[in-house]
């Protein structure tokens, strides 16, 4: 990322809207590099700008196009009529000079998310074309804060491909699916022992096809790798099954279910058994394939990687703050939240980690009881 943007104002992440084009996305979301909300009313939020494009080499009639995927809102909530997102190209003279604006919407449901739709603008004006070209995404918020979302993928500057959104690409749009059951992480000593009920032996992979029809993936492969010990299980089974599963339609996001062998199932809970206690481990899930057909760059998003720590919590979520949870028409007299981790072996509860984002302004006034229920809720 360093070697293509200037400034860290948006948040780079894999989780704060569904079905991007491809794994990862940058989200414009109203908080500086820190997490803390911007002091605005309204004005300019996020900013991610481009560094220097030699662009003297080219003319305006060679077909030069800046595309990206866009999505408002996500696991956010809608930027306003009044919000917006715009494009900016600099020119010979080091002025910025508005290419598009994007405006936002209304009323959309909490439980509704926008698709990210395909951009494409023309840099067909002689201005643009010297030696530090660049071109920037800024959206205007009213007010700062954590909430109106805009979610950017794919951004591509190219000559010669025309406007549309046909890629020599085949991607991954989301990481692996978590191996555990229940948790994203856990303690070893709660793991070891029980990996065939904590294990689960569905994997699932999430895929979208840029070319302008069909293609199949060539090869792949599941690969599990313990990061502490240095062990590598050298699984032998595909993402997909090799045959009409991995055929990706053009232009839809696709879902696979992949049942893992019995077989390998259980040669990855032998290969677990064996590693040692101790130190925490990681388990790395990595899927990757291969499509013949792709070209240069777009080979980038052929793997995605998962981490699952085992050390001395455990936790439902996967680290990053993408849902609220929150009780409606509350009244501040005894309403409860719930959350339930079993434990495998006998352990003393030490400590509770919470994060609180910064999403509603200051909260240091509020105040809530913890409670820790042991066995069942039926009691106090």
């Amino acid at each position: 990322a360093e070697q293509r943007w200037l400034d860290k104002d948006v948040f780079v992440n894999n989780t704060l809207a569904p079905n991007p084009p491809s794994i990862g996305m940058a989200t414009f979301d109203g908080l500086d590099r820190r997490g803390r909300t911007l002091d605005i009313f309204e004005g300019k939020g996020d900013q991610l700008t481009s560094k220097a494009i030699d662009l003297s080499g080219y003319s305006p009639n060679q077909g030069v196009f800046l595309k990206f995927y866009l999505a408002p809102k996500g696991y956010g909530l809608e930027p306003e009529k009044v919000d917006s997102f715009t494009v900016e190209f600099r020119n010979k003279d080091r002025e910025w000079v508005r290419a598009g604006t994007i405006l936002g919407m209304e009323d959309v449901p909490l439980d509704s998310f926008p698709p990210f739709l395909f951009y494409s603008l023309p840099v067909d004006q002689s201005e643009f074309f010297h030696s530090a070209f660049q071109f920037r995404f800024t959206n205007y918020v009213s007010p700062g804060g954590f909430g109106d979302l805009w979610h950017l993928d794919y951004v591509r500057l190219a000559a010669g491909e025309g406007s549309s959104n046909d890629f020599e690409d085949l991607a991954f749009t989301q990481p692996p699916s978590n191996v555990l059951r229940q948790n994203t992480a856990m303690p070893w000593w709660h793991f070891s022992g029980f990996e065939a009920q904590e294990l689960t032996d569905t994997l699932y992979s999430h895929f979208f096809n840029h070319f302008p029809d069909e293609r199949a993936i060539t090869n792949s492969a599941v690969d599990f790798r313990e990061l502490t010990t240095g062990t590598d299980f050298n699984q032998g089974f595909t993402v997909t099954e090799m045959n009409e599963e991995n055929k990706m339609p053009p232009k839809v996001h696709q879902v696979r279910q992949r049942i893992i062998p019995s077989s390998k199932f259980a040669d990855l809970i032998q290969s677990l058994q064996a590693i040692p206690g101790g130190a925490p481990r990681v388990l790395e899930t990595s899927y990757v394939f291969s499509q013949t057909s792709q070209t240069g760059g777009f080979m980038v998003n052929d793997t995605v990687r998962l981490h699952t720590v085992f050390d001395n919590y455990f936790a439902h979520d996967d680290g990053t703050a993408e849902w609220q949870i929150f009780v409606k028409f509350a009244s501040g007299s005894g309403e409860q939240l719930a959350t339930k981790y079993t434990a495998n072996v006998e352990d003393t509860l030490r400590a509770v980690q919470f994060m609180f984002p910064h999403v509603n302004g200051d909260i240091e006034s509020q105040v809530f009881n913890l409670k820790v229920w042991v066995g069942s809720l039926d009691s106090e």
